[in-house]
């Protein structure tokens, strides 16, 4: 069985499967490299950690569904590589994120959780206006109706 290691994975300190039949991406390399957990992952990657950047295709099915559940401001590139890396090889991903395990689900990648229960279902979520209550697109902080924040919220489940 292949595996595609994300960011908490990686800083989980849990035990992994065999680095042979694990991938990584290189945004998630780079994102844990900074981290105190470099010197570790320089050890899995001279162990044999596989190294794979997603192709863009996969990386746009990604992006789609994180706009379309709201996602895209919950998850990071690392993390949208890392879900576009299991998309494209068929990987199960490895990972305690929420929003990527939300998308994943959205996607139809198989995830498996490491030291949390992992989702119990699908959420969409939008960004309201916490005085009207109006929706607004990413990007706008203050409502322009009303002059309240603008949040994001869960919405409902899929």
């Amino acid at each position: 069985m292949k595996y595609v290691l994300d960011s908490s994975a990686l800083l989980s300190g849990k035990p992994m499967p065999p680095v042979c039949d694990c991938l990584v991406s290189p945004a998630v390399v780079d994102e844990v490299r900074n981290g105190r957990a470099g010197r570790a992952l320089d050890f899995m990657l001279e162990a044999g950690l596989k190294v794979q950047p997603p192709g863009a295709e996969r990386v746009n099915a990604v992006q789609a569904a994180a706009t379309k559940t709201g996602d895209s401001l919950r998850v990071s590139p690392a993390d949208v590589e890392a879900l576009a890396l299991a998309l494209e090889t068929g990987a199960t991903l490895l990972t305690d994120d929420y929003s990527m395990q939300n998308l994943a689900t959205v996607e139809g990648i198989a995830f498996q959780a490491i030291s949390q229960r992992g989702i119990a279902q699908v959420w969409t979520w939008v960004r309201r206006c916490r005085g009207c209550k109006k929706e607004w697109p990413e990007g706008v902080a203050e409502c322009p109706d009303c002059g309240s924040e603008v949040v994001t919220k869960r919405k409902n489940a899929v």
